[in-house]
């Protein structure tokens, strides 16, 4: 429940003030008080600094406001089939526990939300290096820092105990002032943390002390290409149309992995990309992905379809829709010429739509794809959006979206099974949703590609590729190199 508190209850006290008289005016046992305050601008996955082993999350879209919190108000987490509707049902109950109190001074979308995502696949994250994970796990963030242009906040998420006017007695009193102050100067510590000037790492390490990679492993190049070639036999067969096949590459590093700086470089160069963080138990996954899996807000839903992959010329895909030059024209022609990955991308737009038709009164799907051009490589996309019949919770329609042949397969369930049983690696949260959901059902995921999962000195990388009846294994094998070097690049190493 949203509930600003009015200027002339508690007015425009300072933040700690405004706190602790928040805290003092909330009651009932089991109930969770969320409290924001204005707090200063600064790089979002600052406050993982602070996070110190605690669970931890970092959600920061191209558009619109960015989150990054720690430590644990409430978790909830689901495994098996149901896990997506188990969630959304046992989130209801959660949100209804919740008091929010705003400060005065604080604007914008600052509701509490929960924040996380899926395994790709029932089972996907039951094994190493991915335990932990589960099919579902959500965190509301003890602390949670949200940004969005030159304004920012800070929430915090207490348990009802003995703070407010059901505490009775001097003997009560004295118990709820002890917890409320640590609170309080808790909040101090993190607003003046947050305040500091900047000492973050820099974007872009410094080659002379790039830790090197003392052990790499993975699935090889002529593994793969037996198994491509497995697949366009399956596809011939008539069993599939396509399949998205994935690689991991694991390597180990001098010094253990801090997510922070692998995500303060991830936002340095994908700067049009989804930064997304998920930390539980010393394990972190993290990414950069330009794949929207689904927005919705009220009756508003957005999504993209995404495939049909070429490298960028010279590594120069992030000038094109700048000042694009004759060779990148040249690339982005090709891209938009081929039938292989017109077919590939056309199969996604397909599948999106016939999911999406019946929820909406109107649907918007273009004719032609755009190029979505991103360092390394080039892509095909077709942004759709529509308005939804009903007000349907957005983790419904993640339910019904995933997994898009942009990541599965067509057939979706066929495809699924041989992704489950056939690839060398489980996927984890590789290619899963990812992102946040309000009380009210709106919410933002994204598809978890480009990513890796960090774990002290070594790294797990995964990327995909689309296998159609034309695929070329050896290309399909660059194309996969290529896409890892979003995270390998971003762990500062030399190779």
């Amino acid at each position: 429940m949203n509930l600003p508190l009015a200027r002339d209850r508690l007015g425009t006290s300072s933040p700690v003030d405004f706190l602790l008289q928040a805290l003092s005016a909330q009651r009932g046992q089991g109930s969770l008080t969320v409290v924001t305050v204005p707090a200063p601008v600064a790089p979002l996955e600052r406050l993982l600094r602070c996070a110190e082993g605690q669970p931890a999350v970092l959600w920061d879209p191209p558009q619109g406001p960015g989150f990054c919190g720690f430590g644990q108000a409430d978790e909830l987490r689901a495994q098996g089939p149901e896990r997506i509707a188990e969630v959304q049902e046992r989130a209801a109950a959660l949100f209804a526990r919740v008091h929010h109190l705003r400060h005065p001074e604080v604007s914008g979308e600052v509701a509490p939300r929960l924040f996380g995502g899926f395994a790709f696949a029932t089972g996907a994250a039951d094994v190493a290096p991915w335990q932990g994970f589960g099919d579902a796990r959500f965190l509301l963030p003890t602390w949670c820092y949200g940004r969005e242009g030159d304004s920012a906040w800070l929430s915090v998420a207490v348990a009802a105990p003995a703070f407010g006017p059901d505490a009775t007695g001097d003997e009560h009193a004295a118990e709820a002032a002890g917890p409320a102050e640590a609170v309080a100067a808790e909040l101090q510590r993190l607003l003046a943390f947050l305040g500091q000037a900047s000492d973050d790492v820099p974007a872009q390490p410094n080659a002379s002390t790039r830790p090197s990679i003392t052990e790499s492993a993975g699935l090889g190049r002529d593994a793969w290409c037996r198994a491509i070639d497995d697949i366009r036999a399956e596809i011939e067969a008539g069993r599939y149309q396509k399949i998205v096949a994935a690689r991991r590459s694991e390597i180990a590093v001098e010094h253990a992995i801090e997510p922070a700086a692998v995500l303060t470089r991830l936002g340095a160069r994908y700067p049009g990309c989804y930064r997304f963080a998920v930390i539980a138990g010393g394990v972190g996954f993290v990414g950069a992905t330009p794949e929207r899996l689904v927005a919705r807000s009220g009756k508003r839903v957005r999504t993209q379809a995404l495939a049909g992959t070429i490298a960028a010329p010279g590594g120069r895909a992030d000038a094109i829709p700048q000042a694009p030059g004759e060779i990148e024209r040249r690339a982005a022609a090709a891209l938009l010429a081929s039938g292989k990955d017109r077919g590939e991308q056309a199969l996604v737009v397909d599948a999106i739509a016939r999911v999406l038709e019946p929820l909406c009164a109107e649907l918007f799907v273009p004719d032609q794809p755009e190029i979505r051009a991103l360092p390394h490589v080039l892509h095909l996309e077709t942004p759709i959006a529509g308005v939804l019949r009903q007000p349907t919770h957005v983790l419904a329609l993640v339910a019904a979206l995933h997994p898009t042949p942009a990541v599965g397969g067509v057939p979706t369930a066929a495809a699924q099974r041989w992704i489950c049983e056939r690839e060398a690696e489980p996927r984890g949260w590789y290619a899963a949703p990812v992102g946040w959901f309000d009380e009210h059902g709106n919410g933002e995921f994204a598809v978890a590609i480009r990513s890796g999962l960090l774990a002290g000195h070594r790294a797990y990388l995964y990327a995909g590729a689309g296998i159609v009846r034309d695929s070329d294994p050896e290309a399909e094998f660059e194309e996969t190199r290529i896409k890892l070097k979003t995270v390998l690049d971003a762990l500062g190493v030399a190779s």
